[in-house]
């Protein structure tokens, strides 16, 4: 049975139905066996802003009962208090006893965009939309634990759409494609997957367009293999000239990762990331993190990485290392590449000047570009970042 409902104050009665309903919500509906047996992929929303304390979402959505979906038609606040989660009116009526009052409290939510419509939310100033449904739970700390479940193909489809340069020709997206679901087959079958860049980006449905469906159509179910075997597929932005060995780069035996051999590259010559990123980082905030004293570049590898530095404690770390670091206390804007140069200014600050974005190794995504621009196909995209590898 639907119902579409306006939240006027008549209704408060009918509204202490749906939370007792709502807390005896069906547990199957958020187990990851369940979803994943539907070709149903399970992403952790907003990863890399967590705790999440509230989020809005706006109408029109649904809200799904055991027995009954009803429809919402103004926008609300979702938070956490006492351990239950609140929905609210973000704009409360002016009479004060309705003020911020929640008309539905509940231990866990389901939602999902009305009529097959992507579901519309913001978390602080980011707003997404997304396909499939939405769980809300409690997480700890009086956190909002969010999580999209989304089918298969609008997974693929929005990860491309995030991750691929704007206007990216359509070989590279197939390309894309194909290393997106290699890395999705390799994680755990049951298991709640990030929207970060930790494991692949995904910020929903609004960056999506009719090429990218079309390229993700073309390739549904392929993946890269080297020697009958799902690679561990790497990608990043920018490498500005050439790849490095992942091997080397991340100090693994080179028994590791035979397919992630450096290439010369100089088909991204159109990314912003080509030319070289120099910043000033202020002297008494560089040595809270690194210490006192210029870090010493000890090793290079052949596309000219730094593989470890010394800091002036002595301490040797290796230069995927202290780029993360640079990254996580000063901004990725630094450092966008991992090929970086240090040097000490007039002032007494340090300047940091690098070349690429992201780690260097596997497919260059705007080289993928370039090679695709010059008629390459996405096989011979995949065969000159990936040696050896071939697609099934």
């Amino acid at each position: 049975m639907k119902q579409r409902i306006k939240l006027k104050c008549q209704y408060k009665k009918f509204f202490l139905c749906i939370i007792m309903n709502i807390i005896f919500f069906t547990p199957t509906l958020f187990c990851p066996a369940f979803a994943n047996s539907q070709n149903i992929v399970l992403v952790r929303l907003f990863e890399a802003y967590r705790p999440i304390s509230h989020l809005e979402i706006f109408p029109p959505f649904d809200l799904l009962l055991p027995d009954r979906t009803i429809t919402i038609d103004i926008p609300v606040k979702v938070n956490v208090e006492a351990g239950q989660i609140r929905m609210s009116k973000i704009f409360p009526t002016k009479n004060t006893k309705d003020k911020n009052s929640p008309f539905i409290i509940s231990h866990r939510l389901s939602i999902r965009g009305h009529n097959s419509m992507t579901l519309h939310v913001t978390e602080f100033k980011s707003r997404r939309q997304y396909h499939g449904s939405v769980l809300l739970s409690v997480a700890k700390n009086d956190s909002l634990e969010i999580i999209n479940k989304v089918p298969l193909f609008n997974y693929i489809e929005d990860v491309v759409a995030s991750e691929a340069p704007i206007k990216a020709p359509l070989e590279m997206l197939k390309a894309q494609a194909i290393l997106v679901q290699t890395i999705l087959s390799l994680s755990s079958g049951n298991g709640i997957i990030g929207d970060s860049t930790q494991s692949q980006c995904y910020l929903g449905a609004s960056l999506e367009n009719e090429k990218i469906a079309d390229a993700v159509k073309s390739v549904l179910g392929k993946k890269l293999y080297y020697k009958n075997t799902p690679i561990i597929a790497y990608y990043h932005s920018t490498c500005a000239g050439g790849t490095s060995d992942g091997a080397q780069f991340f100090h693994l035996t080179q028994r590791h990762l035979p397919y992630l051999k450096g290439v010369t590259c100089r088909y991204c010559q159109k990314s912003p990331f080509w030319k070289t990123t120099s910043t000033q980082i202020p002297r008494e905030q560089f040595i809270k993190v690194f210490g006192r004293g210029m870090p010493e570049i000890i090793t290079q590898d052949n596309a000219d990485r730094p593989l470890a530095l010394k800091l002036s404690n002595g301490e040797i770390i290796s230069g995927y290392d202290f780029w993360m670091r640079l990254g996580q206390n000063f901004g990725w804007d630094k450092a966008p590449g991992t090929r970086f140069k240090l040097s000490v200014g007039k002032s007494g600050d340090y300047i940091i000047e690098s070349t690429g974005a992201g780690h260097g190794v596997g497919l260059c995504q705007w080289g993928a570009c370039g090679l695709a621009e010059q008629g390459k196909s996405y096989p011979e995209i995949l065969q000159y970042f990936f040696p050896g590898c071939k697609i099934y």
